[in-house]
C-alpha cells in the first residue's frame, strides 16, 4: 500500500513541474527566415543558419515574460518529428547556458514552442493568445 502511495506522489510532483513557465532565459528570432519542412530538415537549417552566422533579434525582458505569459499553464509535452508549412519562426533559445534550437509556430487557434534538441513543445489553441504571439513575432521581425 505504501509502495502505490510513493507511486502516487511521484507521478504528481512530476506532472507539475511540466506546467508553467517556458524553459527559456533568453530567446533570439531569426530575421527574415521562415523555410519549412521536416524536423530533419529544419534541424539542417538551423545548423546552416548558425554556421553563416545569420542576423537574429533578441526577444526583450518584456517580450520575453509575454511569450511566457502565453505558455503559462501550458503543459510541456513530448514533440515527435512532423512536417512544418505553417507559419514558423526559428529561434535560438538559450536556458541555463545552454544553447538550444527551436521553433515557434502559430496557426489558426493554435500556438506553438518548441525546443528541437529536447524534443519538448509548449502548445495552446486560443486565437487571442495566437493574435499576442504574431505581435511579439512581427515586432520582431523586419
Amino acid at each position: 500500500m505504501n509502495k502505490v502511495y510513493i507511486v502516487l506522489l511521484l507521478f504528481i510532483f512530476s506532472s507539475l513541474s511540466t506546467i508553467g513557465q517556458i524553459d527559456a532565459d533568453s530567446i533570439f528570432l531569426y530575421e527574415n527566415y521562415d523555410k519549412t519542412g521536416t524536423t530533419a530538415m529544419i534541424i539542417n537549417n538551423h545548423n546552416l543558419l548558425d554556421s553563416l552566422c545569420s542576423t537574429t533579434k533578441k526577444l526583450n525582458t518584456i517580450e520575453l515574460d509575454q511569450l511566457d505569459r502565453l505558455f503559462d499553464n501550458e503543459r510541456r509535452t513530448k514533440y515527435v518529428q512532423q512536417k512544418h508549412g505553417r507559419d514558423i519562426n526559428y529561434v535560438i533559445i538559450w536556458y541555463n547556458n545552454n544553447k538550444y534550437y527551436g521553433l515557434i509556430e502559430s496557426f489558426g487557434e493554435t500556438g506553438r514552442l518548441i525546443n528541437l534538441n529536447l524534443m519538448k513543445q509548449w502548445k495552446f489553441n486560443d486565437s487571442e493568445k495566437v493574435e499576442k504571439l504574431n505581435r511579439i513575432i512581427s515586432k520582431n521581425s523586419l
